[in-house]
């Protein structure tokens, strides 16, 4: 965490902020607990943002915003197709469990009411899952009609939501015909960022793998 000492030395600086060497590492080991990449973007943005002196809080503050958990308005219209038992989608626990308490109202036709309460309860989950340090993870809600269902699963794994093995257990025909086609679904894009085109290599790779 070599980086995140001096990311956090010059954040101090930049906000008039004074910590004894004891405080600093103190900060250190908060934040531990997150990915180093993480924590730097965190340290890098509030060298921009923060107009007092520097806490950790203001630190831990935008980790929680860099967790990857979509928004209450975002989540819900990523949940109201997966409220069709037949629609396939992958969902995270808060959304799910957002979704038991709006499902009865929905099943009234109550769609205005049956938001508010997903909303209610997905902001809870968040917050309780942010404040216990757990990690955003993705679950495959399997719906029973095949129709679509590759789709959102292909979507998922090139948003490293899921893994391809994760995946390829839900995938129609687990033959070589099959993995050819998740192959040319992961064909190289032009123009394609790098670390997309990592993330592509590497699911090829394994793609390649498990056909041989």
């Amino acid at each position: 965490m070599s980086q995140v000492l001096r990311a956090l030395a010059v954040a101090c600086e930049m906000t008039q902020t004074t910590l004894s060497k004891e405080a600093l590492m103190g900060f250190v080991a908060e934040l531990q607990a997150w990915p180093e990449a993480r924590v730097l973007r965190a340290i890098e943005r509030c060298r921009r943002e923060v107009k007092h002196r520097l806490t950790l809080a203001d630190i831990i503050e935008r980790l929680h915003q860099d967790d990857g958990r979509p928004g209450a308005e975002e989540a819900w219209a990523r949940c109201l197709p997966a409220f069709d038992e037949s629609e396939t989608a992958v969902l995270s626990p808060e959304m799910l469990e957002a979704m038991c308490a709006a499902r009865p109202l929905l099943a009234e036709r109550d769609k205005v009411a049956a938001r508010m309460a997903f909303k209610e309860v997905y902001e809870k989950a968040v917050l309780d899952a942010r404040a216990k340090n757990r990690p955003l993870h993705w679950e495959i809600s399997l719906g029973f009609s095949k129709a679509g269902r590759e789709m959102v699963l292909r979507r998922a794994v090139e948003a490293q939501e899921l893994t391809l093995e994760q995946a390829r257990v839900y995938l129609p025909g687990q033959d070589e015909k099959s993995n050819v086609g998740l192959l040319e679904a992961f064909e190289e894009k032009p123009g394609e960022p790098e670390d997309k085109r990592k993330v592509r290599e590497a699911i090829r790779n394994l793609i390649a793998g498990l056909r041989a």
